[in-house]
């Protein structure tokens, strides 16, 4: 049973004073063990009701909540906040009516809530909008528990007539079974759209992107990269994500990309957290073109420390979804070693990509579709004089910004091809795409999104797996 009026507000007002980032405890009776509750995060939503009690003021304000266990219903509005789509900037605008996920909280778990636009993308958005509560505890391919479309209440007919209930019991795999959300495995905003009945792509938007200490400098438009993100690439290496707050920056980012896509963090950071310069690694794809190789649902380093400050994290995807599987790949991001801006000592640990490419070859018997992509911290020209069995693709224009957001004539990220079979082929050079136009102005893309531009490379997939 939910606490009374008064409790709660006592528990609100005390965490405001704090800035809201406690947890409020919304149950009767003495406060509960951890391990007798469960906690639900907020993120970026409004909780207008839960359990069919309203909230005040629309939004939930508080990061967390605890709930005991049993089964729960929680009413969400939603807004989209002001963006710009080029150079149109659009105010905030409200979603369409509101949405119920109904599931079953299990005492211990965490839980973590999310939504978005339908299609933020566009000029004109019609106010649809989709909802989900997630247990990153479950270890499958789908950890989404349940899941709603806003709709308005003049059309939705009977109460809750819009709400999607959970997809499965929350009780299943049993408490305790698989760590909570953390640095290592796979992660998905929503479930997968329905398996298209086409065959495999026949192109891919491969790219990388240096996105400057990503959970660790405060101003991060994680909005805007996730609309970057979306409107450019089918999959991406991160590069740059924090060795401290990365991870829940990283999860922030997959749940505004939604249901559309899954992502991989690397397992650890390197060198270790509260070092400096500690840095995750993370792809991102779309989960209708892509999915992970069996076996390879975890990134992997298949280096050692002493040849790479942060070593590569490697993982392999096939196009298309697990029943249509396409052509396959491996693909590793990498961040150079910065080395005191020393090239020399750059080249010297970049020299020993060529064993890289050995090791992910290695690492998948048969395997010949073998990509690395990242920021090298040299020139496509000084790269090409110490990898010597690679393809590097490239435009060859600057990725770089000065402090003022400027773009300068420097290109350090690259993607690096080795490809032996016809699964993968290449289509023009790897580009680098002003984006910049997603903010305010250039210093303001410099502040809160990265000094890097994205790079973007076209490949061609087989619609079937020759390996």
């Amino acid at each position: 049973m939910l606490a009374s009026t008064a409790t709660r507000r006592c528990c609100v007002a005390m965490l405001a004073l704090s800035g809201c980032t406690g947890t409020a405890r919304l149950y009767e009776g003495a406060p509960r063990a951890p391990g007798d509750v469960a906690v639900v995060h907020v993120g970026s939503t409004v909780v207008r009701g839960i359990d069919g009690q309203p909230r005040r003021g629309g939004a939930f304000d508080v990061a967390a909540f605890e709930l005991p266990p049993g089964p729960h219903e929680l009413t969400l509005v939603f807004e989209l906040p002001a963006r710009t789509i080029g150079i149109r900037s659009l105010p905030a605008q409200s979603g369409t009516g509101t949405c119920v996920l109904s599931f079953e909280a299990v005492a211990g778990r965490q839980y973590f809530l999310g939504a978005r636009a339908s299609d933020d993308l566009s000029l004109h958005w019609d106010g649809s909008w989709q909802a989900w509560v997630r247990d990153p505890s479950i270890d499958t391919a789908d950890d989404v528990l349940a899941r709603c479309n806003g709709t308005a209440p003049e059309i939705a007919g009977e109460a809750h007539s819009h709400r999607v209930d959970a997809a499965r019991p929350a009780t299943a795999p049993p408490p305790g079974v698989a760590a909570p959300a953390s640095a290592a495995g796979e992660t998905r905003g929503e479930p997968p759209p329905a398996a298209p009945s086409a065959a495999a792509p026949a192109t891919l938007r491969l790219g990388t992107w240096n996105v400057r200490a990503f959970g660790r400098l405060p101003d991060k438009d994680v909005a805007s990269i996730a609309s970057v993100i979306e409107a450019n690439f089918d999959v991406l290496a991160l590069t740059e994500i924090s060795g401290d707050g990365g991870p829940a920056a990283y999860q922030r980012l997959l749940l505004r990309l939604g249901s559309a896509w899954g992502g991989l963090l690397s397992p650890s950071p390197h060198p270790p957290a509260n070092t400096p310069g500690s840095e995750y690694y993370a792809i991102v794809y779309r989960r209708d073109r892509l999915h992970s190789c069996p076996g390879w649902e975890r990134l992997r380093d298949l280096t050692t420390a002493a040849q790479f400050v942060h070593p590569p994290a490697v993982g392999c995807f096939a196009a298309g979804t697990a029943e249509q599987a396409g052509g396959d790949f491996l693909l590793a991001a990498y961040h150079a070693t910065a080395a005191d801006g020393d090239a020399g000592d750059v080249a010297i640990e970049a020299a020993q990509l060529d064993a890289l490419f050995d090791a992910m070859a290695a690492a998948r018997p048969g395997e010949a579709d073998l990509i690395i992509a990242g920021d090298f911290n040299l020139s496509a020209a000084e790269l090409a004089r110490v990898v010597s069995r690679a393809a590097i693709p490239s435009d060859a224009a600057g990725a770089t910004l000065d402090l003022l957001g400027n773009r300068t004539a420097n290109r350090t990220d690259h993607v690096l091809l080795r490809v032996g079979h016809a699964d993968v082929a290449v289509e023009g050079v790897a580009v680098a795409l002003d984006v910049r136009g997603t903010t305010a102005s250039n210093a303001d893309f410099y502040r809160t999104i990265s000094d890097h531009l994205p790079i973007v490379l076209t490949l061609r997939i087989a619609g079937s797996d020759h390996d």
